[in-house]
């Protein structure tokens, strides 16, 4: 075998090595395509426990959530509506949610 052929073969090796390896690490597991998202009760209850004092009468309508990237569990987009000053309010927000032995925790990020 010359040198062209093995540099071939090494180079045609080495891209299905480079492309499995690629779609084992972004492809999920059975099973892990879903993960848990909180209802929009339990997501309420979670983001007035974190911010008990900010948002007086706080209701909230669950978005698009994916899986959070900056720690365990799932992130959401949120419209959320409370008592201000001078009446309603209302505001959009990205939220992460995860579940604690004792229920569900919420971190604001937008």
């Amino acid at each position: 075998m010359n040198g062209i052929a093995s540099c071939a073969i090494a180079l045609v090796i080495g891209i299905a090595i480079g492309v499995g390896g690629t779609y084992a690490l972004t492809s999920s597991a059975p099973g892990n395509s879903q993960w848990e998202i909180p209802t929009e009760e339990e997501a309420r209850a979670s983001l007035q426990a974190a911010k008990p004092n900010d948002w007086p009468n706080l209701q909230l309508s669950l978005g698009q959530c994916d899986k959070d990237t900056l720690g365990p569990g799932v992130r959401c987009a949120v419209d959320v509506t409370y008592d201000g000053l001078g009446g309603q309010r209302k505001r959009q927000s990205i939220v992460g949610f995860s579940k604690t032995p004792s229920g569900w925790m919420a971190s604001l990020y937008q």
